[in-house]
């Protein structure tokens, strides 16, 4: 049975009238007349896993019409040099690829058509189909590399098909390294199959920390949140579950946010402002150890007095009197 990717090579194979020859990893594809026009070059490292050079003469324009893919594959490639300009259909999405990006293609898509225009192109493209290394997966890990798969995906691809970032000098030193290994025989193919597989573990690995990073990003949003709400509301702060459900977050994420972000947890936070706002009022203002205890959300006088003491070394009025003494 055809592959979906076997469909796209032979489609462009009879559309344009390609000639090919075998290599020792997979086949070449000649564009135009003696390759005068560029040559696609697609090598099998296993299965599941595919990698292929393209290398565009001038301009040309290829297209491809969309089958909806019954595979979960994905896509990852590099631009060594010139461009590629991509339209979708029917969403009439545009893209272009240009020297020293990378790319990532979710192929399960609704697009019907591609059209592409490629400029003096040199390109690495790398098909991974998830299905098939999924088989190769022990069942008892199965479910939970899917889930981390899913995961990710849903991460990486929210509105778009197609994602183009500026390619990270690590990949960028795997991506040289990749065109310059000799295919031509074993040691070839092995010192291929290693690079390959490294440049694609270092792309998820990249992808996987940037979610981390706008993950963290997200979580600081939600405790600087929690801080203004605690600030403006010290003397009756809300219950920590209250607060978690007004952020729309767990009591656990706010709780190890706060510990993560200010170094206390939400309750020794409160107990640490309310103390600083004490000493505020006693040093600045002419307000009662009972005022005071209302401003800052305590009831009852004794038991911030001693808290007040524990936290400070002195009582509250020793504290107001040695300072303002050395006001004076």
């Amino acid at each position: 049975m055809m592959s979906f990717i076997d469909s796209y090579y032979d489609y462009i194979m009879k559309k344009y009238g390609c000639q090919t020859y075998d290599q020792l990893l997979g086949k070449s594809y000649l564009l135009g007349d003696g390759c005068r026009e560029g040559n696609i070059e697609r090598m099998n490292i296993e299965n599941g896993l595919e990698i292929s050079n393209i290398l565009i003469n001038g301009t040309i324009d290829l297209d491809f019409q969309n089958q909806r893919c019954p595979e979960v594959i994905i896509e990852v490639g590099y631009c060594y040099s010139g461009s590629a300009r991509i339209r979708a259909l029917p969403s009439d999405r545009e893209y272009e690829i240009k020297c020293g990006e990378i790319f990532v293609y979710n192929m399960v898509n609704d697009e019907e058509r591609f059209i592409f225009e490629y400029k003096d192109a040199s390109f690495i493209s790398i098909h991974i189909n998830f299905d098939l290394i999924n088989n190769a997966v022990n069942p008892i890990w199965e479910a939970r590399i899917i889930d981390e798969w899913q995961t990710m995906m849903r991460n990486l691809f929210t509105n778009e098909i197609l994602i183009i970032r500026k390619i990270s000098y690590n990949l960028k030193i795997i991506a040289e390294e990749i065109k310059q290994i000799q295919r031509n025989n074993m040691l070839g193919y092995f010192k291929l199959k290693l690079k390959v597989l490294e440049f694609i573990a270092v792309f998820f690995e990249d992808k996987w920390y940037e979610q981390k990073l706008s993950k963290q990003a997200q979580n600081d949003e939600i405790i600087k949140k929690a801080e203004e709400i605690i600030h403006s509301n010290l003397e009756n702060p809300p219950l920590i579950r209250d607060l978690a459900e007004q952020l729309n977050t767990s009591v656990y994420k706010l709780q190890v946010g706060f510990k993560r972000l200010t170094g206390e947890t939400v309750h020794d936070y409160i107990k640490i402002l309310r103390l600083e706002k004490a000493k505020y009022y006693l040093v600045h203002t002419d307000k009662s150890i009972i005022d005071i205890c209302n401003e800052i959300g305590y009831e009852n006088a004794s038991k911030f007095a001693k808290l007040f003491k524990h936290h400070n070394g002195v009582a509250p009025l020793r504290y107001r009197k040695t300072k303002k003494s050395k006001q004076q």
